[in-house]
């Protein structure tokens, strides 16, 4: 019993640690690397036609 408790509290840690550090890269990613020069990556039309600098 006390094996299963902590196999789920280890699961449910690793599901928010993993979370957050997903978060993390959505968030922070674009700051650390960012579009090519010319794109607006909002703009879903602006997307479109400057994919290929991509």
């Amino acid at each position: 019993m006390k094996t299963l408790i902590r196999n789920v509290r280890a699961l449910i840690v690793g599901f928010l640690l993993g979370s957050a550090v997903n978060m993390a890269i959505v968030v922070f990613g674009p700051m650390i690397i960012q579009p090519p020069p010319g794109v607006d990556v909002p703009s879903m039309e602006n997307l479109a036609t400057t994919m290929h600098l991509f």
